[in-house]
């Protein structure tokens, strides 16, 4: 089985994707989560993704994103998969920033 969560930005998809992986990890059942990178590269660059974002950042993110769904998805090692920020979070948000160009207030944009 494979679960992702999928939504806004600082909506609390982290949170619910690390109690049910505890979940999971209690029973004992062979799982892995799989970690959303964009809250990771905030945290990091102390940037807001939101108001700071470029088209080669998000794309790096969903170019890591999909990398590490592929090797979790490869392992045979886990049963069953949770993935804190599906691909498809990260190529919305690609698409939005490649879109962004044509608007100067990125802000009012989002």
């Amino acid at each position: 089985m494979k679960l992702a969560f999928i939504g806004a930005h600082k909506t609390g998809k982290t949170e619910l994707a690390e109690k049910i992986y505890s979940y999971f990890v209690e029973i004992p059942h062979p799982t892995h989560l799989v970690k959303n990178i964009a809250g990771e590269i905030e945290k990091i660059n102390g940037i807001n993704l939101l108001k700071q974002s470029t088209k080669s950042l998000q794309e790096k993110i969903l170019e890591k994103q999909i990398t590490q769904e592929i090797q979790s998805a490869a392992s045979l090692d886990y049963w069953e998969i949770i993935s804190d920020g599906a691909p498809l979070s990260h190529y919305a948000y690609f698409r939005r920033i490649e879109r962004s160009r044509e608007n100067e207030n990125r802000e009012e944009y989002w």
